[in-house]
């Protein structure tokens, strides 16, 4: 299930647009290691159309909450990404036990819990083109840095009770022509043998228009 980043650029979004990353927040805790299996299941499908890119990822992740208050490392629409009002979390449940296969009710309960804070990311990602965390602990009253290319911006995962299972919303910011910004959510699961896999991913937006 590899996908391309393939399609048109980045604009803002209606009703409120896109917040510059904001300030890492100090004083986060730091991510259980173990996630990063998670999140480098996903990279491992992600192609970038360009040679040598310049790939980021944000060293804070995103939050459900909404207002400058979230802490959150970007606003889209005033919240963290993981939906456009009207719209909420409720909807995005719903629109997940439509296009995913049935996935457990602890998954989606651990990723709602965890996902009510951010938290810091180190370098421990795994990719097959250079990368680099970014926006960690800028000068103040700066705005964080991001990457040249486009930058990913990821939730917590929520696990199920098990902790087989796993679903991820990935926000994509690209500054590449011909690329779109994304919001995605991934639905993954654990192999014995193979580690973490991706099962499924729900396009949940994708910028339009063309260049920048």
């Amino acid at each position: 299930m590899t996908f391309l980043l393939a399609g048109i650029s980045f604009f803002l979004f209606s009703s409120g647009g896109t917040s510059v990353p904001q300030n890492t927040q100090k004083g986060a805790d730091e991510i259980p290691e173990h996630f990063y299996g998670v999140y480098n299941a996903i990279l491992d499908q992600v192609q970038v159309p360009k040679k040598n890119p310049t790939v980021g990822i944000y060293a804070q992740t995103l939050n459900l909450k909404c207002g400058a208050e979230s802490k959150n490392p970007v606003l889209i629409n005033g919240c963290g990404g993981f939906f456009m009002p009207p719209d909420g979390i409720d909807q995005i449940h719903e629109l997940l036990r439509q296009n995913f296969r049935s996935f457990s009710a602890s998954t989606w309960s651990d990723f709602k819990s965890k996902n009510q804070s951010s938290v810091e990311l180190a370098d421990k990602f795994h990719t097959i083109w250079k990368h680099e965390v970014v926006g960690k602990n800028p000068p103040e009253g700066e705005a964080a840095t991001v990457s040249d290319d486009c930058t990913f911006f990821f939730s917590q995962p929520g696990l199920s009770e098990e902790k087989s299972e796993a679903i991820v919303f990935v926000l994509m910011f690209s500054y590449l022509d011909g690329v779109p910004s994304t919001g995605d959510y991934f639905l993954l699961s654990l192999d014995k043998a193979k580690g973490w896999q991706v099962k499924g991913r729900v396009q949940y937006y994708k910028t339009e228009g063309s260049g920048n």
